[in-house]
């Protein structure tokens, strides 16, 4: 192209297609025919929309592997990869499906498949409660979502008659492997301390992008459990059409009309409702509350089940306490390095923590299960920057304080996370969030977390970071 006579300012991909669209509009196609004409020189996936002063009050989009949506409003036509983003302005959901283009212009819509023949498409109707979308109490959707959690916990646990079934239906396995990034493999870390412990199924966690490794291992007595909030993604979704070749396949997402759901096995929707802000809060509570459900129902542990009732007021009672933790903002500074620590259940809840430091204020943190904080983390530990620990009452609550007072030895400045009434924690560390006493360490990654994801939150802003977008990213 660039013998052509195309100058590029850049090697970007999306630069590529736009200078592939303008060759054949310069051979007379129109923008829809240019853009089918550029997309048969693409490889792997993507989502495309384009426009041209050339032929004004028109948008032209396809896709392949990625996400694209359209919507139908009152006073418009929308074009999206994330449905959330619309659900104020449009309630009415058209999904694309790979190759198809679509044409809008202010009057209509109309889509023509690979062979360009007009087809008609399926509408969706997005019932979502319209409170999700807004925030006339809050000033970030963040800090919303983080105060919605002790409802989606609720909304969930209705879910448990729906999964049981699911879960009978499955019938018997011997393996079940987590496939999901981010958020939710901290979620399904969790997942697999549980069911490893009360099942005695032997329990991988991967992620997507590297399921092509461990796929070879699947077979017909494993279970592979996708998680995805969009379940548009392409790796979570090539890997659950990798699964069904050979496994039984469950499918976690949030969106009804996603590719994921459509052609999932068997399928969970999660009951989060639209999550704006791009850190998963809300998101990652309703996908663990289900991982709990999974867990009680194949463990047959019903004590656990009911344990879960108690939830809701659990987190409330930590929301409750959000102004002491905002301001821990100001009694410490945060400007380096900050390290979690957890062990046992604590550990997925230290994996999130950290996570969540890292998203929303850009703080580097790196977590670590136990002792292995002694085996090379040890330079980490100053007098000025946190130590963050999560110490839940349990099996591994001494063990956890027994390396806090060696750490605190090396002068480690410990902010703890554990039950109110822990003495000897209390006593070790600089401060101590406390958490009721009654959260066992079994269920600590739903309650234990919402400490951080405050802390996180209230980080971001003292920064001058906005917490709804915690990430810039340029194509």
């Amino acid at each position: 192209m660039i013998d052509e006579g195309h100058i590029f300012k850049s090697t970007t991909d999306s630069e590529i297609i736009v200078h592939l669209i303008k060759k054949y509009m310069d051979e007379n196609l129109d923008l829809e025919h240019a853009l089918r004409k550029a997309t048969q020189h693409l490889k792997g996936s993507y989502s495309i929309v384009a426009i041209s002063k050339n032929e004004p009050n028109k948008i032209v989009a396809t896709k392949k592997d990625s996400p694209l949506s359209l919507g139908i409003g009152e006073n418009g036509f929308y074009v999206t990869s994330d449905i959330p983003a619309i659900l104020q302005y449009a309630k009415d959901i058209i999904t694309l499906e790979n190759n198809e283009i679509a044409v809008l212009d202010e009057n209509s819509i109309v889509i023509h498949d690979k062979n360009d023949n007009y087809i008609e498409k399926n509408i969706c109707e997005i019932n979502w409660n319209p409170e999700f979308t807004s925030k006339p109490q809050y000033n970030y959707f963040t800090i919303k979502e983080i105060n919605e959690q002790p409802l989606i916990v609720k909304l969930t646990l209705e879910q448990k008659n729906e999964i049981r079934d699911i879960i009978n239906e499955i019938g018997e396995i011997k393996r079940i492997c987590f496939v999901a990034g981010g958020s939710a493999y901290n979620a399904s870390m969790t997942g697999k301390y549980l069911i490893e412990s009360l099942a005695a199924i032997p329990t991988d966690v991967i992620n997507p992008s590297e399921y092509e490794y461990a796929s070879k291992t699947w077979d017909e007595h494993t279970l592979v459990i996708l998680i995805s909030y969009s379940g548009e993604d392409p790796y979570p979704v090539a890997a659950q059409r990798q699964a069904k070749k050979t496994s039984k396949t469950l499918s976690i997402v949030n969106v009804a009309d996603s590719t994921m759901i459509k052609e999932a096995e068997h399928s969970i929707i999660t009951k989060t409702g639209p999550e704006i802000s791009q850190a998963p809060t809300k998101s990652y509570i309703a996908q663990l509350t289900v991982i709990y459900l999974i867990a009680g129902i194949i463990s047959n542990n019903n004590d656990l089940i009911n344990q879960l009732s108690d939830v809701p007021a659990y987190i409330d009672e930590v929301l409750q306490e959000s102004e002491e933790i905002e301001e821990l903002c100001e009694k410490y500074e945060f400007d380096n390095n900050v390290l979690c620590i957890g062990q046992g259940f604590a550990y997925p809840i230290s994996l999130e923590g950290s996570h969540k430091l890292n998203e929303l204020a850009r703080i580097y943190s790196i977590c670590s299960a136990g002792e292995e904080v002694k085996k090379g983390l040890m330079g980490l530990i100053n007098k000025k920057d946190p130590l963050i620990a999560i110490v839940p009452p349990g099996n591994a609550n001494k063990k956890t304080i027994w390396n806090l007072e060696e750490l605190k030895y090396n002068e480690a400045n410990i902010l703890s996370i554990g039950s109110k009434n822990d003495e000897i924690l209390s006593e070790i560390s600089n401060f101590l969030i406390g958490i009721n006493p009654e959260v066992t360490d079994i269920i600590a990654p739903l309650v234990y977390i919402v400490p951080l994801q405050l802390l996180s939150y209230y980080l971001a802003l003292k920064k001058g970071y906005d917490p709804d977008i915690p990430v810039v990213k340029k194509v």
